[in-house]
């Protein structure tokens, strides 16, 4: 009841009255094709098969390219010949490349392995560190315009908090922004005048959603990313900013079926819902991104300043929204009820590589009849649980 009345009150006021908020996201058929008629073909045939819409939509873009005098991915994987290195042992580390004839540059971020966030990349002390650090690290470079998130871990991109270490994850977040507040933290990403993607394989869940959520953009492996944002289903709203940025990018529907539902969605799913900003193959995720990261770091700092200062005055929350959302997480955690339902999850192996690789079903107390049907509308993949 609690997580319920707290996400209505929080969507309610995440949207103003004029909010140009549509039940899908806005331009998401346009993304889904860049030539005229596999545009046309997919708004009369939604419900074609999905392989067949990502191919004829890669051989749209591939032919755009050529038409339009871009380079080819394997082109520009050549030039872009990435030299890892460690920034003074962190356990973030990213692939820096050489300043090209246009002056552009990025930076590709790995989010640790499991030795650094055991099991799974979990958002904990650890993690929260090494962002404040690379944020504090490449915010007064200029030579850095784009930072890329991406995960070292094929099955994990941030599944979740490390639910046994809030405190020590908040007070590292408040070196960052004088507040121990995640929410707070992942703000202050999106109002950073970095650009920044994330190229999301595997699970992102709760606060990995929402950290994904504060990137600039975001574009997911088809085959591989799985987002969810399952908090209600302990009794708490999430508190990283999910259901501002959700409600904004969604509507206000979609935004209560996700959170409420707490259940996974498929990265094709999620790009219809405008949750991200393109599904695409594996094959070609990196050197997509790879692309576009260049392209962007090739123009000039003050219009990327400036394009980023206005749609933020438009479509990102204020700073006090996310903080009441960050108070709220942080008092729901202590309710008995969640404290309860914690406790039976860890006991089926939450926060195990092994259990969470499965739907998060079975994660907190309640009863769970036989499976039945698949569910195409959760994502094509997830039985649908009988909730008694």
């Amino acid at each position: 009841m609690y997580a319920c009345a707290a996400l209505r009150q929080a969507i309610s006021s995440a949207v103003p009255p004029d909010y140009p908020c549509t039940t899908h996201a806005p331009l998401q058929i346009y993304q889904r094709a860049l030539d005229g008629r596999v545009q046309r073909r997919l708004d009369v045939c939604p419900s074609a098969h999905p392989s067949a819409g990502h191919y004829a939509r890669h051989v749209a873009i591939e032919a755009n390219h050529r038409r339009t005098g871009l380079k080819e991915a394997s082109m520009m994987s050549q030039l872009m010949r990435p030299k890892i290195r460690t920034i003074d042992g962190l356990s973030i580390r990213y692939a820096e490349s050489e300043p090209r004839d246009d002056n552009s540059f990025s930076l590709s971020t790995n989010l640790p392995n499991a030795d650094a966030a055991p099991p799974m990349n979990l958002l904990g002390p650890e993690l929260v560190r090494d962002l404040v650090s690379l944020i504090q690290k490449t915010e007064p470079d200029e030579a850095v315009k784009v930072l890329v998130f991406k995960s070292a871990d094929p099955d994990y991109f941030i599944p979740h908090v490390d639910l046994a270490r809030i405190k020590e994850y908040r007070q590292g977040a408040a070196k960052l922004t004088g507040e121990a507040s995640l929410a707070l933290l992942f703000r202050h990403l999106s109002t950073s005048r970095l650009i920044t993607i994330a190229q999301i394989e595997g699970r992102v869940r709760a606060a990995g959603s929402e950290f994904v959520l504060a990137c600039d953009m975001r574009f997911a492996a088809l085959e591989s990313a799985i987002f969810g944002q399952f908090e209600p289903a302990f009794g708490l709203l999430p508190g990283g900013g999910a259901a501002q940025h959700l409600t904004r990018l969604m509507g206000r529907g979609r935004a209560l079926e996700v959170m409420l539902s707490a259940q996974d969605y498929s990265a094709e799913l999620a790009e219809r819902y405008g949750w991200i900003n393109r599904a695409l193959p594996a094959a070609v995720l990196g050197d997509f991104v790879r692309s576009l990261a260049h392209r962007i770091a090739s123009f000039p700092t003050m219009g990327q300043a400036a394009v980023k200062e206005r749609v933020n005055a438009i479509a990102l929350a204020p700073a006090e929204d996310f903080r009441l959302d960050s108070d709220a997480f942080a008092e729901g955690v202590r309710e008995p009820q969640a404290q309860d339902r914690i406790r039976t999850a860890m006991s089926r192996g939450f926060q195990t590589r092994e259990a969470e690789m499965t739907p998060p079903r079975c994660w907190a107390s309640w009863r769970v009849r036989p499976f039945g049907l698949t569910d195409n509308a959760l994502g094509g993949s997830a039985p649908v649980p009988r909730f008694s």
